[in-house]
């Protein structure tokens, strides 16, 4: 080992030079070190904030009446169609007020749903980053 200059045999630069790298190695291990750190700690903030904030936003559920308003709708259309071709003033304004109630269902249902879309694409982005 001697005779290889492994062991002894360095001059004052050489034994410098390679403390220099060796320092220069240790440091540039500090360094990652910190940047990774750093870098755990900022995805645990943010994780965190995921678990208390509400990223998802305030989706809005469907209406559950809106399936027992066109199963009214179709009842009634069917109970006075199948009575009479020809309906009564009566017969006439309970179908109307059922096909008013499922236009108002349905128009609202469309609006969440568009409001659940918006939202769920800005979820995506922030999912995304």
């Amino acid at each position: 080992m001697i005779e290889l200059g492994f062991i002894g045999g360095d001059s004052d630069a050489t034994w410098a030079a390679r403390q220099k790298i060796h320092s220069d190695a240790i440091a540039m291990c500090n360094k990652e070190r910190a940047t990774f750190g750093k870098t755990v700690k900022d995805v645990a903030s943010i994780a965190g904030s995921f678990s208390k904030n509400n990223i998802l936003g305030d989706f809005v559920e469907f209406p559950t009446s809106l399936k027992t308003q066109v199963a009214i709708y179709n009842k009634a259309a069917n109970t006075e169609s199948a009575n009479d071709a020809n309906m009564t003033a009566a017969e006439h304004k309970t179908v109307l007020a059922a096909h008013a109630a499922l236009v108002k269902d349905s128009i609202n249902a469309q609006k969440l749903a568009e409001h659940n879309m918006a939202k769920s694409l800005k979820t995506k982005a922030v999912l995304m980053q």
